[in-house]
């Protein structure tokens, strides 16, 4: 039996000789692309005062006179330095086949330079301090729960955007890239 090749056998061979380490390549950075995208809407959501739509609790007239007998007369929540807002990042994790969006323990504060305490989980599930109850402020959980769901379509079509060409295009649609 005689068989003889015609058309893009090259090509073929290309994608067959790349195509596993290309699509681990777009995968993870696609993975990265979707922790910045989450990381964006949850600094959004300090800067709106409701993320994933869900207001902030008020502060207490308590807190509002401690921060003016301090000298800071703004009124936003979880919002004096900047610090925790700032502190939200992206973190690689297992060789970049995982993403961590949120307050990393070894989070530094900007005046001190001091490992802050976990007033990350602080704000996110509530605690008491001796007399001081500080209520629930969640600001990633609202996010996670409002883009979830949605993760999954957007991570593919990113993948899809970054093999653009050998393996099909799909666009992106007004995505962060």
């Amino acid at each position: 039996m005689n068989v003889r090749l015609s058309g893009g056998w090259d090509k073929v061979a290309r994608l067959l000789t790349t195509g596993p380490a290309r699509i681990q390549g777009a995968a993870r950075r696609a993975l990265l692309q979707e922790g910045h995208y989450l990381r964006g809407k949850v600094v959004q959501g300090f800067t709106s005062q409701a993320p994933g739509g869900l207001p902030f609790k008020p502060l207490s007239p308590r807190t509002l006179e401690t921060r003016r007998q301090r000298g800071f007369r703004g009124t936003k929540i979880l919002i004096v330095t900047g610090d925790l807002r700032n502190s939200i990042s992206v973190l690689t994790l297992h060789g970049g086949d995982a993403v961590f969006v949120g307050v990393a323990r070894t989070a530094r504060r900007r005046d001190s330079g001091d490992l802050q305490e976990n007033i990350a989980a602080t704000h996110e599930f509530g605690a008491t301090r001796g007399t001081a109850t500080i209520p629930a402020r969640p600001f990633i959980g609202p996010i996670m729960e409002q883009y979830a769901p949605t993760a999954r379509d957007r991570f593919l079509r990113r993948i899809a955007y970054l093999l653009a060409g050998d393996f099909g295009t799909m666009p992106l649609r007004g995505m962060a890239r």
